[in-house]
């Protein structure tokens, strides 16, 4: 559904029907509303529900959910609260601050068919994801900041240990 609803804001982005679009649902919402009422087109995401790794996960993703926290409470609760449940919650704020962030207020580098901004604050909350203009003027690329000033450490983990060299 995510990479559903992502395709869908990238193709729509800050128009009328996105349903990211906090100048349309208001900023307060956007932020608190992970998916507001929309209308999912299933042709952003023919890949994805063709895709056997995809289908194994969304037919078992609560039961491996359960078995793991179950696993981790048993060993000890707090370790639910500390290592699940407090970054969990920092992470649905700062993935709900780009959307807020990135497309009201920022500077843009890029010139994108959007209102896409980069944005210091968005980035410090989502660890690099606040370069937004940089995301939606190249989408498939891994890296959201170009700078060096620009922090980006999912960018520096994937060059470090996942990246290709061949």
């Amino acid at each position: 559904m995510w990479v559903i609803t992502h395709r869908q804001h990238h193709a729509d982005s800050d128009q009328l029907h996105d349903y990211q679009n906090p100048r349309v649902i208001g900023k307060l919402r956007s932020w608190f509303t992970v998916y507001p009422k929309t209308t999912f087109n299933i042709r952003f995401g023919k890949d994805i529900i063709q895709c056997t790794h995809s289908k194994f996960i969304y037919k078992h993703y609560f039961k491996m959910q359960f078995i793991l926290y179950a696993i981790i409470f048993l060993i000890n609760p707090w370790i639910v609260i500390l290592v699940l449940a407090i970054p969990m919650t920092v992470v649905f704020h700062g993935a709900a601050s780009i959307g807020v962030l990135t497309h009201m207020w920022g500077y843009r580098v890029l010139d994108t068919p959007d209102k896409s901004t980069n944005n210091w604050v968005a980035s410090i909350l989502s660890c690099g994801e606040g370069w937004h203009n940089y995301h939606h003027a190249k989408p498939g690329d891994y890296r959201q900041g170009y700078n060096w000033w620009e922090l980006d450490p999912p960018a520096w983990i994937i060059e470090r240990f996942f990246k290709n060299d061949a």
